[in-house]
């Protein structure tokens, strides 16, 4: 029997992962699934179990500054003293932020660590368009994700060029890496009619409707999409741009100027209504300056979405231009502070207005991506992959170190554990 605690960092693609593997993992025989949730919005630890999956929350200290090394140290030490006693564990973190309590955990328990490498800096990405870019990895994200990346005793990574990036840049060993792309349960999925779902969202029926899903963040190119929209309007003026997602809604209102009527920002959906809007959508967009494997892209997938994308290192695993998706090629550009990749406008612009010209190559693309999809975006191939990692690593199967890797991180050890999380000073 496998004992996993599964350590989720909830934010973004890093959060519907979670939701997908554990679902699945708490379906498989042979392991039991505990989930460990650290949380700001409780005031104190709670345990439930619904569905063989066991939900262990700990509340966060409310002081707005605390020693985050000892709170996390006493977390650990909170679970040893009621888990250590089993067999065969293995911790499973999904952020290197959580860096931390990896260390601590190490050292409290006999146990494997398992890292999902969900995030990589644009630095990475630049790489690949620019063999003289110079990484700096002088910065505290690297720092800490080298520290995680050598703790681990099984890296998974959600793209091959994740997996190549870390093993030139930070020297891990290819002994224990390994590359499951994100899957993703269709179940749900039905086949509603998109004019009638238009209409029930107050969209007029006759507008094409141009699909934005995701944070509003400046990796996402948002900026650019915007400006692109202003071109795709001139040939195509009964069309709508919905940016589904929530973030600094300003950041993006000077690319808005003189299109407002035609740019709806929704703020945050829930998941029933975003795939509503996928169902209705007639193109989607991930104009993104960097990404790995996309939740987005592979849902968009799912439902049949005709999609462009940019050519980015990582989201080019996923797709092949004019098979199942159109490609929009990023520039180098220096903004004067520094190299910074952008869509191409015109060419983000040209592929849009190509998929509402040609509705059946766009019906297509979406058919083909969803057959794709389904054969190997799944959550059954992504959690039997990942399990395989669990028994992998339980059984001691290819961990050696190569000699080059590098070793300087290690776990720190805290003496004197205390239960008593609220009368200690963090």
């Amino acid at each position: 029997m496998i004992n996993l605690f599964f350590v989720p960092w909830d934010f973004s693609g890093a959060g519907t992962y979670r939701k997908e593997v554990v679902a699945y993992l708490a379906t498989c025989p042979n392991i039991k699934v505990f989930v460990v949730n650290i949380v700001g919005n409780l005031s104190e630890i709670k345990e439930t179990t619904n569905n063989s999956i066991t939900e262990i929350t700990i509340p966060m200290p409310r002081a707005k500054h605390y020693k985050k090394e000892k709170f996390l140290s006493l977390c650990a030490t909170l679970l040893q003293s009621k888990y250590s006693h089993l067999e065969n564990i293995v911790f499973h973190f999904n952020s290197h932020l959580l860096v931390d309590l990896a260390q601590s955990v190490k050292s409290k328990f006999d146990c494997k660590i398992v890292y999902s490498l969900h995030f990589l800096l644009p630095q990475f990405t630049c790489v690949k368009f620019d063999d003289s870019y110079k990484c700096n990895l002088d910065n505290d994200d690297d720092k800490m994700l080298l520290n995680i990346l050598t703790l681990a005793d099984q890296i998974i990574c959600v793209t091959k060029f994740a997996e190549e990036t870390i093993h030139k840049h930070f020297n891990i060993t290819s002994h224990k890496t390994h590359t499951i792309l994100n899957g993703f349960n269709n179940a749900s999925i039905n086949n509603s009619n998109k004019q009638k779902l238009k209409k029930q969202f107050g969209f007029d029926t006759t507008e094409k409707i141009v699909l934005y899903a995701g944070q509003l963040e400046f990796r996402k190119g948002i900026d650019t999409l915007l400006k692109a929209f202003k071109e795709v309007l001139i040939e195509f003026p009964k069309t709508r741009l919905v940016i589904a997602g929530n973030g600094n809604f300003n950041d993006y209102m000077k690319y808005n100027k003189g299109i407002y009527g035609k740019v709806q920002f929704t703020g945050r959906v829930d998941l029933e209504d975003i795939r509503k809007f996928y169902l209705m959508a007639d193109v989607g967009v991930i104009p993104s300056r960097f990404e790995q494997c996309s939740y987005v892209a592979i849902e968009m997938m799912h439902y049949a979405v005709p999609i462009v994308v940019t050519d980015v290192p990582g989201m080019t695993e996923l797709f092949d231009h004019e098979q199942n998706a159109l490609k929009c090629r990023l520039v180098m550009h220096n903004n004067g502070e520094e190299i910074v990749l952008n869509p191409d406008e015109t060419e983000l612009a040209d592929q849009i207005k190509r998929l509402i010209r040609e509705p059946d190559f766009a019906k297509q693309l979406g058919q083909n991506a969803q057959k794709k999809a389904r054969r190997e975006f799944t959550t059954e191939v992504m959690g039997k992959e990942t399990f395989k990692i669990y028994q992998k690593v339980i059984k001691n199967e290819g961990l050696a170190l190569s000699e080059n890797e590098n070793l300087n991180s290690k776990p720190f050890r805290v003496e004197g554990p205390s239960l008593k999380i609220e009368a200690v000073e963090v």
